[in-house]
């Protein structure tokens, strides 16, 4: 989370890469078949469109809309894709005093 969205995206998109490229580098099937390894900044960029990654507002909205989409009632939420213990901290006090009084319970 953060003031805005862009910053949000901007920032993830700084840091995410670092921790998830060596990840995905060493990814291997459950059935042991190979695939294709993934453009690590281009992953990046679809996760921040697809997931509740910016303000508050946009957050709610993007929870909102999933939960409409595919009917799911409970997420399990990433909250430290900027590899900090800090901002990961920062991530769930916002989350909770922020975004959770944006949804209907």
């Amino acid at each position: 989370m953060a003031d805005s969205t862009a910053l949000a995206v901007r920032e993830l998109k700084e840091s995410l890469p670092r921790w998830l490229g060596p990840g995905l580098a060493g990814y291997v099937s459950v059935d042991g078949r190979p695939r294709a390894s993934r453009d690590v900044p281009a992953y990046v960029d679809l996760l921040t469109r697809i997931h509740p990654v910016g303000s508050a507002g946009h957050c709610a909205e993007t929870l909102l809309r999933t939960a409409e989409q595919t009917g799911i009632e409970h997420f399990i939420l990433m909250v430290e894709g900027l590899g900090d213990h800090r901002r990961t901290l920062e991530n769930i006090r916002r989350f909770g005093a922020e975004v959770l009084p944006l949804l209907p319970r």
